[in-house]
């Protein structure tokens, strides 16, 4: 079990980070909601970009009030991460959000970063760097820099 596992279940089941997760690739996304939830995590997933904004709209969709943080695809059906990511700024969310991508151009990063995305993950990416970035972006959203990181 790795260390950053271990810090998770830790934590009071009370206070389980919230993670919203948007990914059309039904492996990838039962693989994160599985690794995830064993970390201690409460998931709500969805297949794509246009039920993420669906959710988003509709809170009352959600097992949880609010996400503590976003993960999803950057290219999916619908509209993309980067839609969905300006979509919330837009509307003054301060959700911290994490982007995953099998396309990681660097004007993607560029886009990504000026959108406000925490990190972006070139896919394949270890699921051990999604955790420690969580660790990060959950557990430091109060001292957040605002600052994009590349991975991968």
């Amino acid at each position: 079990m790795s260390a950053v596992r271990s810090r998770w279940r830790r934590l009071d089941p009370e206070q389980a980070p919230r993670i919203l997760l948007a990914e059309d690739d039904d492996e990838m996304r039962r693989l994160l909601e599985v690794e995830l939830r064993a970390d201690g995590h409460v998931v709500f997933s969805v297949r794509d970009g246009t039920e993420m904004l669906e959710v988003l709209s509709d809170a009352s969709r959600l097992p949880f009030t609010a996400p503590d943080v976003i993960v999803m695809d950057v290219r999916m059906p619908g509209y993309s991460g980067l839609h969905v990511l300006a979509a919330l700024r837009a509307a003054e969310w301060t959700t911290p959000v994490i982007l995953i991508t099998a396309f990681g151009e660097p004007r993607l990063h560029e886009q990504a970063a000026k959108l406000g995305a925490s990190v972006v993950f070139n896919k394949p990416f270890d699921v051990d760097d999604l955790r420690t970035a969580l660790l990060h972006v959950i557990g430091d959203k109060a001292m957040s820099s605002g600052e994009t990181k590349r991975i991968g």
